[in-house]
């Protein structure tokens, strides 16, 4: 035998198969509350369903939304400033670097192609080189520039335009490289 009972939160009416002795928590179909249902002997049909209280909980204890937030946002936070100094670290430039760029000329015409290398005069640190571009153009970032102080220049030319021994192997040419952005132009001959 089943036994009928309304919902108090939608008037939905809910039916429990047997008689209960003790209390019982049953789901309204109507709302999807969950109700406690107890037996009542004043009540025509033996129980009562009500709503259940949640129990108050002190400040602090339990789900404590607010303050997992605060942790996890204040962990994200962190985490982003650790990123961003290790990407800051990495792609730095080097302080004992420089950049630089200028035009290399030979014999009063742009130079097309080629090399152009800065060696320390100290030979502790390595020599540096790059491509002579299009129009005489060089450049270097600060990154993988020339060091910081006197360099012996040399410019290596192509086989068609080839550069004298006095630019290149046996080079005379020198530049003091300064701290932060460099500039120089070249002037070199074929003879």
């Amino acid at each position: 035998m089943s036994i009928r009972f309304s919902c108090p939160a939608c008037r939905a009416v809910l039916k429990i198969g047997e008689m209960i002795t003790e209390a019982k928590k049953v789901r309204c179909t109507g709302c999807a509350i969950v109700l406690l249902v107890e037996p009542d002997d004043d009540n025509p049909n033996g129980l009562i369903a009500t709503i259940p209280r949640k129990p108050n909980r002190p400040k602090g204890a339990g789900g404590g939304g607010k303050r997992q937030q605060a942790i996890f946002f204040s962990i994200a936070a962190v985490a982003l400033l650790v990123a961003l100094f290790g990407l800051w670290y990495m792609f730095r430039a080097p302080s004992d670097r420089s950049s630089i760029d200028g035009d290399i000329t030979l014999d009063e015409v742009l130079l097309d192609g080629g090399t152009i290398s800065f060696a320390p005069i100290d030979t502790t640190k390595p020599t540096v080189m790059g491509k002579i571009g299009a129009r005489g153009r060089y450049s270097f970032s600060a990154s993988n520039g020339p060091f910081i102080g006197m360099n012996k220049v040399e410019i290596h030319g192509t086989e068609n335009k080839p550069v004298a021994d006095t630019f290149n192997s046996k080079s005379i040419l020198t530049f003091d490289v300064q701290p932060g952005s460099n500039s120089k132009d070249f002037l070199v001959k074929s003879r």
